[in-house]
Order: structure tokens, then C-alpha cells, then sequence
């Protein structure tokens, strides 16, 4: 009996042997989301950043590709390794606002331009990112927009945050920019960041669109007996909406009669976006006299110290 069992636990051994040599590579090992130097500028830039603070660039959403052999007619099968910025984790993109929401984007041409967003990078953004912020990669892009499947307006998105990588679109335009507005920008990317998440806890965020709720979408105007005129301050918003309406030839727009009023998810950026740009003290001398705006200011600062953005 001993014997039988011996000899069936060798012909499972050898057997076992022979199935190892008939494996496959399952094609799962490599890391995609890396920079490796080379001596092309643009790749060397990308990768002495990625040597620096740990996170991929890249000026093109084709990452990498791989030979996985031939097919049955003998064709070798190339896969190419993608960004796709639609990508979600654990369910089907359909559950999310990608069903009704899509991306399209297109590339920097001009290396020089690739170079001056790398840069912007090292000098700008980087350095005013809070550390739990983490992102699989960044795609820097030409131009980037949301068309939704039942419209085909095209919105301007500065920047898109998804699971593979932090999309930030205008970067010919960025390289153009002065020092000021560089870093004007890099806030402006910031501020996306911070409202994307502040979005997640509408109840953190009720106080502060309850100061202007009946506001939000109206119209400054002398014949309006709730919003009769005056400066946007008086409302408790940093700005108007970016739909002007002037009723005379004055350049300066906070003295036009009628104005529009800007919404919601543009009132919370602007004040993120202030916490951002201004010292407390600045800010709160600079609106002494607005006092609906320093309570709005006071709202934002401490949710975005809660979730470590100050």
C-alpha cells in the first residue's frame, strides 16, 4: 500500500512539471505607470520629476506597449497600454456620471510647450499640493472637454481627477503665462481638487450656500427689490457670473446696472480659490465691510483645514 502511494505522489509530481513548462505570462507584472530616462528631453524631464517627487508624467495618454506573441494567422499581437480617464474600480462605468458624461482631449504638439508644462509642474503645482493628495499619474494636455450623450456642447475643463490620473488640459497656453499667472493657474487646479472633494459632504457645505441661496442665478437690477444693485460683495459673492450684462459703456463691470449673478459650484470655487490665494489677514482686511463674504470665508477655511488642504 505504501508503495502505491509512492508511486502515485511521483507520477502527480511529474505531471505537475510538465503543466509548468506549458504556462503563459499572464501579462500582469509590469508597471506601467513609471518614467524610465531616456535621452529624449522631453521623457528626461518627465523622468527626473518622477525621480524627484514619486508620480509619472506623461504628454501622451499611450503610456507603453508590449508584444504578446502571434495570433492563429501568425500577426504579432501588440498591446498598447492606454490612460483612460473613464476608468472606475470595482463596478461598470455606466453606474457612474460617465454614462451620461464623456471626455475627449487632444495632445501637446510642440515638445517645447510638453517641456514648459513639466515645469510648471516642478515650480507651481508640486509645491503647493497637500501630501494626501495621490495621483496614479498626470497626462498633460493640449485641451480637454465634457460633452455629455445627450448634447453635443462641449464644456472647458482645466483639469479632470480620476482613478488612472490627473488630466491638466491648457498647457501651451500655461507656457505662455507669466510668473503670476503661472501660479495663478496652479491655485486655479487646486481649487478644482479641493471642490471636487468638499462636493462629497453636501452637509458640510449647506451652511455656506444657505448665506446667498436666494441669490444664486439672479439678476442685480434697480427694478429687482431683492437684488436692487450695489456691488456682488453685498451678496456675499467674490464675482459675478461670467454672463455680463452691461446696460452703459462702463469698463468697469462693478459699476454696470444689471449683472448676473453667479451659481453654485462656481461660488464655492471662488472662495476655495481665495482661501488659496490670500493670507487670512488679507483677506479678512480686504472684506471687512462685506460681512455675508467673511462669513462664507470663514466656512470654507475650516472645511478645507478639516480635510488638510490648509
Amino acid at each position: 500500500m505504501k508503495k502505491l502511494v509512492l508511486l502515485t505522489s511521483i507520477i502527480i509530481f511529474f505531471c505537475n512539471c510538465a503543466k509548468e513548462d506549458q504556462l503563459s505570462p499572464s501579462y500582469n507584472d509590469r508597471d506601467w505607470y513609471s518614467n524610465e530616462d531616456s535621452n529624449d528631453p522631453v521623457q528626461h524631464a518627465c523622468y527626473l520629476l518622477y525621480e524627484k517627487y514619486g508620480i509619472p508624467i506623461f504628454v501622451n495618454d499611450t503610456i507603453g506597449y508590449e508584444n504578446r506573441g502571434i495570433d492563429a494567422y501568425g500577426n504579432p499581437i501588440i498591446y498598447y497600454k492606454i490612460i483612460d480617464m473613464a476608468y472606475t474600480l470595482g463596478s461598470p462605468i455606466t453606474s457612474d456620471d460617465s454614462y451620461m458624461q464623456s471626455r475627449v482631449h487632444t495632445l501637446i504638439e510642440k515638445p517645447a510647450d510638453q517641456l514648459a508644462g513639466v515645469d510648471f509642474l516642478d515650480k507651481y503645482l508640486f509645491p503647493i499640493l497637500p501630501e494626501k493628495l495621490h495621483f496614479n499619474s498626470i497626462l498633460l494636455l493640449d485641451s480637454l472637454y465634457e460633452t455629455s450623450k445627450i448634447s453635443a456642447d462641449l464644456t472647458h475643463l482645466p483639469a479632470y481627477y480620476g482613478l488612472t490620473t490627473l488630466a491638466i488640459a491648457q498647457i501651451p497656453q500655461i507656457a505662455s503665462m507669466t510668473e503670476d499667472k503661472k501660479q495663478e493657474q496652479a491655485y486655479t487646479i487646486l481649487a478644482f481638487l479641493a471642490s471636487n472633494e468638499l462636493a462629497k459632504d453636501a452637509v458640510s457645505l449647506a451652511d455656506f450656500y444657505e448665506i446667498s441661496q436666494a441669490y444664486y442665478g439672479g439678476i442685480v437690477n434697480p427694478a429687482n427689490p431683492r437684488m436692487p444693485g450695489g456691488r456682488y460683495e453685498k451678496y456675499g459673492f467674490l464675482d459675478y457670473g461670467s454672463n455680463w450684462d452691461p446696460s452703459n459703456d462702463t469698463k468697469d463691470p462693478s459699476e454696470w446696472i444689471y449683472r448676473n449673478i453667479t451659481d453654485k459650484n462656481v461660488d464655492l470655487e471662488d472662495y476655495i480659490f481665495a482661501c488659496f490665494q490670500y493670507e487670512e489677514k488679507e483677506f479678512i482686511s480686504k472684506y471687512a465691510e462685506y460681512p455675508l463674504v467673511l462669513e462664507k470665508y470663514n466656512i470654507i477655511r475650516e472645511l478645507l483645514i478639516k480635510i488638510n488642504y490648509l
